[in-house]
């Protein structure tokens, strides 16, 4: 599942149906436990990436300072070999996977903060309705009736 499908599936799952408050109770612990489970696939897909860097740019710098078996076939400065390791092919690749992780990693961590949220929504909700239907019509009144 790529990030665009997330979004995708969030925007549906994120959606609070006002008239069965209390499905969508029963539904938030499952919808936070697929995020949740989303959410460590990634984290473990960022750390893979992130060592995988740690070991490319360690063969990136034996290769272009020439101490590998088939070394760089210019000789460079030591100061230039970071120039020549950040501009690789294969870094820039890696560089932008892990980019891209860090993305899904940051949604799914914001959507998990939202779910956690999930509970005081959907009392403010019950709240707001049982107001304009007038459950708590009669307390407001009795509130306002003290302070005038």
């Amino acid at each position: 599942m790529d990030l665009q499908q997330i979004q995708e599936q969030f925007s549906k799952d994120s959606k609070i149906d006002e008239t069965n408050i209390s499905f969508e109770e029963t539904r938030s612990p499952a919808l936070l436990n697929k995020y949740l489970k989303l959410h460590n696939n990634y984290k473990l897909m960022l750390s893979k990436a992130e060592s995988d860097m740690k070991i490319l740019k360690r063969e990136k710098w034996m290769f272009y300072t020439g101490k590998s078996e088939r070394p760089f076939e210019l000789k460079i400065l030591k100061n230039d070999v970071s120039t020549f390791i950040d501009a690789d092919e294969e870094m820039i690749k890696l560089s932008s996977k892990i980019d891209y992780l860090k993305q899904v990693v940051g949604y799914l961590e914001h959507i998990i903060k939202n779910l956690h949220n999930r509970g005081f929504q959907l009392r403010n909700i019950t709240t707001w309705i049982k107001y304009t239907e007038g459950a708590i019509w009669d307390i407001g009144q009795k509130i306002y009736q003290k302070i005038w």
